[in-house]
């Protein structure tokens, strides 16, 4: 459990409400840029270069605003606290290794010298006991 019995990974709602005022002005200045581009288009003085301004020109200050705080809501990029952290996707990897030495005869196992009697058993070289393998984290 994270800061004040919140799971971590997951944002809180101020964080949320970061997230969502950023969306809110992307699509706020998309809008906008819209309704400037009809209202001008309706008047006497448009012009090709004003309708593209208030079509790519004013989404693109909205994502410039938006993005930042969307990204700030999350809790930064690549951080272990954020909204979609790395760290809450990561996943353990183990690999599976012989005893280093026969639990019958003493001899000293390595990978390359025992032979595999089973998917999780290994069977000694010198005395043929099997062994189960060891689970380790890498």
């Amino acid at each position: 459990m994270g800061f004040a019995g919140r799971p971590t990974g997951l944002a809180g709602p101020q964080d949320m409400g970061k997230v969502f005022l950023g969306i809110a002005v992307i699509i706020g200045f998309s809008l906008g840029g819209f309704l400037l581009m009809i209202w001008n288009i309706t008047s006497d003085n448009s012009s090709v270069f004003t309708i593209l301004f208030y079509m790519m020109v004013f989404p693109l200050i909205g994502c410039g605003i938006g993005l930042p705080l969307i990204i700030k809501g999350q809790g930064g990029m690549g951080t272990t606290t954020g909204f979609m952290s790395t760290e809450s996707r990561r996943e353990k990897s183990f690999i599976y290794m012989p005893p280093e030495n026969c639990t019958s005869c003493g001899a000293k196992l390595s990978y390359d010298s025992i032979e595999w009697a089973g998917p999780l058993t290994a069977k000694c070289p010198y005395c043929g006991q099997s062994l189960p393998v060891q689970k380790r984290e890498v």
